[in-house]
């Protein structure tokens, strides 16, 4: 019975050694995790990762793939800067992102990204038709 109260006394030191105490610059290292949208044939969580740079006072986000069923996550994007999913092609399985106020194609989410727009000043609140042959985006007109 001492041994056990001896290992359980080692042990619960250790452990409070361990820990550390939690600070904003802590928690500046975790990334922050956001979801994004489940793939048109379910088998995949798109979702995004941001990771604050207070130095810079900006932060990095991209986007990631995990199997519903489990395993390891992939990578999508790698661009400096932020993105996010508009669509995904229930075809092809093409991945339609926003960065920097563009559209960009991932195609079947692998391999390299192929910029679709040049709007001067750029996108945002982007939406695809159901028939996912044309996307709608708020302008201003002078």
């Amino acid at each position: 019975m001492k041994k056990i109260m001896i290992l359980a006394g080692v042990f619960a030191a250790t452990m409070v050694q361990a820990q550390q105490r939690m600070t904003p610059e802590i928690l500046w290292q975790l990334g922050r995790v956001s979801a994004e949208t489940v793939t048109p044939d379910g088998k995949s969580v798109i979702y995004g990762v941001s990771y604050p740079n207070v130095q810079e006072n900006n932060s990095e986000r991209n986007l990631y793939a995990i199997p519903v069923s489990g395993g390891q996550p992939t990578q999508l994007t790698s661009s400096k800067g932020g993105e996010s999913v508009v669509h995904i092609d229930k075809a092809t399985g093409n991945i339609v992102y926003l960065h920097k106020g563009q559209l960009w194609q991932l195609a079947g989410g692998k391999g390299e990204p192929k910029q679709l727009t040049s709007v001067e000043g750029g996108l945002s609140n982007v939406r695809f038709s159901p028939d996912e042959n044309t996307y709608c985006f708020p302008a201003k007109w002078k």
